[in-house]
């Protein structure tokens, strides 16, 4: 979006509902249309949502919760979906006070968290139910569900493994192309075996780059002279543009990626310039956009700096908001 607003986000989410929020790959959560979101689950979520479940029984078992963990866990994700089709939308709270019998508490790395929250997060894996609107303001991290099949119409529209992996990667290749395997593994989270075998499957094309070979889509091409006009942009943490490579020394200094991400590879607020990162940004208690710039270059330009610094200003008003994970770049900005 070149002109993003909080109205216009709200209003494809919650009312048009022509994006919605799923977990996917590599565990994280993305909004995305119906039809993709859908190609996420069937290549990746649905796997992923094994997993989940697993470890839920795992933890159930280690906090003897239950002689029979996988029955317990299969019992609470059907009894507290069928408590939330019944009301039609709930909060995590309002479901654990409907369904006491599932909100045992979990010792889960030295913090307690309740179950039926984690059940709750494992349908949300299976794409049985979806993050509404969230309690408070746009920020906030507490959403009211709704089961997926009525929000949407449906549910996710069913698709096999392979169809749905290629429609991912072409819409990568796409977006992102030039990339390498392991980018394309990095963004996806698949095997090697499923990368190779869907780069085959969608004929794309092999190319050179610095970093060896890459892949695009076989009719993507002749839009390499293309040159944009200058610009800046703040991007917010996870931003797809920045976690597009996983091989990022064409946009990203190597020094400069130790002060915008954490150790688990996650991108904290970054400042970008004609195609590149150049710096870091974090929003103050008092709602001042503040930076820094790794590159000299960029400072020549510090007047169109300004001008995005309070556009994104401007965009949170009187929000306020601070990731969970900041970057050794916020901590200094703050």
């Amino acid at each position: 979006m070149r002109n993003p607003s909080t109205e216009t986000i709200e209003r494809a989410l919650y009312d048009e509902r022509s994006v919605l929020r799923l977990h996917g790959f590599r565990n994280t959560m993305w909004v995305m249309t119906p039809s993709m979101a859908s190609a996420m689950f069937w290549s990746t979520s649905f796997k992923l949502a094994q997993a989940q479940t697993k470890r839920l029984v795992g933890l159930v078992e280690s906090n003897a919760i239950t002689d029979d963990a996988g029955r317990w866990v299969a019992g609470g994700k059907a009894t507290l979906l069928t408590e939330l089709a019944g009301r039609g939308t709930a909060t995590t709270r309002e479901l654990g006070a409907a369904c006491p019998q599932y909100a045992a508490r979990l010792e889960v790395q030295g913090a307690s968290v309740s179950a039926h929250s984690r059940l709750m997060m494992c349908l949300g894996f299976d794409g049985s139910i979806v993050r509404t609107r969230p309690q408070g303001t746009w920020v906030s991290s507490q959403y009211v569900w709704a089961p997926m099949g009525r929000w949407i119409g449906g549910g996710l529209p069913a698709s096999d493994p392979e169809t749905a992996a290629a429609s991912v990667l072409d819409a990568y290749l796409r977006a992102f192309g030039p990339v390498t395997t392991t980018d394309i593994r990095w963004w996806t989270g698949w095997a090697a075996g499923l990368a190779r075998e869907t780069i085959a499957a969608i004929g794309a094309v092999s190319v050179r780059i610095d970093d060896g070979e890459a892949w695009m889509a076989a009719d993507d091409f002749g839009h390499g002279n293309d040159v944009p006009a200058p610009w800046v942009a703040f991007l917010p943490s996870l931003d797809p543009t920045t976690m597009g490579w996983k091989q990022r020394g064409w946009y990203l200094m190597s020094a400069d990626a130790e002060r915008l991400f954490d150790r688990n590879g996650n991108a904290g607020p970054t400042v970008w310039m004609d195609g590149r990162v150049v710096g870091g940004w974090g929003q103050a208690e008092d709602g001042e956009i503040r930076y820094a710039l790794f590159d000299d270059e960029a400072g020549a330009r510090i007047d169109e700096v300004e001008a995005e610094a309070h556009r994104v200003a401007t965009f949170y008003g009187e929000t306020r908001h601070r990731p969970r994970f900041p970057t050794p770049t916020q901590r200094e900005l703050y």
